[in-house]
């Protein structure tokens, strides 16, 4: 996932959070960390920098490989629009 603050004061990663279900059959992916290569949503992003992180989660197969991915932001003025959280709907291939 890319990420870049656009604001005027230093962003908490740690305020990110991310629900991704079957997009097709429904199901809730269970979160994972990896050892190696994982760089999960914490620490702070300076105004102005932009930065990739991944969010490691596992969904079985029986719910298919179409998903929908919902970020959400746990503080600040963004709760105030709890409703409006961005969505990614994709398909995984391979």
């Amino acid at each position: 996932m890319k990420l870049r603050n656009t604001g005027k004061e230093p962003a908490r990663l740690d305020d990110l959070s991310l629900i991704v279900e079957g997009a097709t059959n429904g199901g809730e992916a269970s979160f994972t960390a990896f050892e190696n290569g994982s760089q999960p949503l914490e620490g702070r992003l300076a105004p102005g920098v932009t930065t990739t992180k991944n969010a490691d989660h596992v969904l079985e197969t029986k719910y298919g490989k179409k998903v929908v991915v919902t970020v959400q932001r746990s503080s600040g003025a963004a709760r105030a629009s709890y409703l409006d959280f961005p969505e990614f709907n994709g398909q995984f291939t391979g």
